[in-house]
């Protein structure tokens, strides 16, 4: 199989990284330097225009948002519909409509705080969701292109467009903007916990980025803003009134609502445990023997340093519940719970 790839960035970059282990890669990319460090460091093996794309059973479009309409169509009209063409935008809604085309929309859900292809990262897509717009009529195109997703070690996930747009602006884009909201809130704080460092941690990300994607899936995000702003104005109008009830309610839906995130992962599974761990030498290596010991494997840690809120220092995932259950005895039975 043959794939070409527009754009080498840090999206672009990376699958051309994972891929070019098994397949064999080409990549179109207007800049220079870019192109030439590509080159050098055989993450393509070869760089082209678009015309050279005809050879190519896949395009993946890793533009920027606001080019990749653009791109698209120039790579129609290179490819016609002897390649299946994607995309790697955060926005489905945008994708201009390609009649004949074999388009399978994707969006992965994953990436870093740095950009360019000197960020890219072979295992970049690794364990993270990469939405697929479901394709009724080109079932075999779909598979296809998730077969490429899975090489890259990701989750793919079928959605429609209306669907995608919508559940990113729940679970991301209204996110962003409660983020970078609240971070610009407080002044003079030297005490921020666990509790405001998780809610703020996605405020770090590119500002012009994050503008230019939720611009164009205003609606659903307006949505969801909207829903978020009731719910703080029923909590606001609780503490005015100094109504107990109704705020200790109006708390128990969010308790019970992250629950059920937690308990309904239809494609990605972590299990999460909290050891509670002295700072001393040594402490992060006994537990990481003891669970490699009974081939427990740690998806993902996390050093919690203020702990309001929480059972313990050491937050601990598992990709299984099986995996989470067996931790959780060996660490009980050690008192590391």
């Amino acid at each position: 199989m043959v794939i070409g790839i527009v754009g080498l960035g840090l999206i672009g970059g990376s699958i051309a990284l994972r891929l070019s282990e098994k397949y064999t890669v080409i990549g179109v990319e207007p800049c220079a330097e870019t192109a030439a460090y590509a080159l050098e460091h055989k993450i393509v093996s070869r760089v082209t225009d678009y015309a050279g794309l005809t050879g190519c059973d896949v395009v993946f479009v890793c533009a920027p948002i606001e080019r990749t309409p653009d791109c698209m169509r120039r790579v129609y009209d290179a490819v016609g519909d002897r390649a299946i063409i994607t995309d790697v935008a955060s926005v489905k809604g945008i994708l201009p409509a390609l009649p004949g085309a074999r388009v399978i929309g994707g969006h992965p859900m994953a990436g870093t705080e740095f950009s360019g292809i000197r960020a890219a990262k072979a295992h970049l897509f690794e364990n993270a969701y990469y939405v697929l717009i479901r394709a009724d009529e080109t079932p075999a195109d779909w598979e296809t292109v998730a077969g490429l997703v899975r090489d890259l070690g990701a989750k793919p996930v079928a959605m429609t467009v209306q669907e995608h747009d919508r559940q990113v602006a729940e679970v991301s884009h209204m996110p962003h903007i409660v983020a970078y909201a609240l971070a610009a809130t407080p002044s003079d704080v030297t005490i921020a916990g666990t509790g405001f460092y998780d809610m703020t941690r996605i405020a770090h990300s590119d500002p012009q980025f994050w503008c230019s994607v939720i611009r164009r899936n205003k609606e659903n995000t307006l949505q969801a803003v909207e829903r978020v702003r009731a719910r703080l104005d029923a909590m606001t109008d609780a503490l005015t009134n100094d109504d107990g009830d109704v705020l200790q309610k109006l708390f128990a839906e969010g308790q019970a609502g992250r629950i059920r995130l937690e308990e309904d992962r239809p494609n990605l599974e972590e299990y999460v445990l909290s050891a509670d761990i002295r700072d001393e030498v040594g402490a992060l290596k006994s537990i990481g023997d003891l669970l490699a010991s009974e081939n427990i494997n740690v998806c993902n840690l996390q050093i919690v340093h203020s702990r309001e809120g929480e059972g313990g220092v050491l937050r601990l995932g598992f990709r299984t519940r099986g995996d989470c259950s067996r931790a959780a005895v060996l660490l009980k039975e050690r008192g590391y719970l």
